[in-house]
């Protein structure tokens, strides 16, 4: 899956890719970024960046690097797999006609993958209000 960036577009990928036998995914333009690592590596770097000084060097950089990557908290995470999975579920909404029962599908399907991701299972009877904080 290629999101069509200028790297990812080049005739020399499209070749390699051929050769190999992969197949390219649709992609459509617009559509949410579902790779958890992009956003991860973007809080990493506005992290990094609040705490680097122009005289910072490789060491330097390397060092704080580590310490940042260490000071993500999993509730970071959890927040921001809360985002994607919410935009790839409402991708496309804007031209939905929306029933309640779509509404409340949609809110079935984001408890049951919150639940998942904080690992309850049905047995800890965790209220829907306390999973989603």
């Amino acid at each position: 899956m290629h999101h069509n960036a200028c790297p990812h577009a080049t005739r020399i990928v499209d070749e390699f890719l051929y050769d190999v036998g992969l197949n390219r995914m649709a992609w459509p333009a617009r559509s949410p970024d579902i790779n958890l690592i992009e956003h991860v590596w973007g809080l990493l770097g506005k992290q990094v960046r609040s705490r680097l000084s122009p005289h910072s060097n490789v060491q330097q950089l390397r060092n704080i690097l580590n310490k940042e990557w260490n000071r993500i908290h999993q509730t970071d995470i959890q927040n921001l797999i809360e985002v994607i999975i919410v935009a790839a579920l409402l991708y496309g909404s804007e031209s939905w006609i929306h029933r309640k029962r779509d509404e409340n599908q949609i809110q079935a399907a984001e408890m049951k993958f919150l639940t998942a991701v904080r690992g309850y299972t049905r047995r800890d009877k965790i209220p829907n209000y306390t999973n989603k904080r």
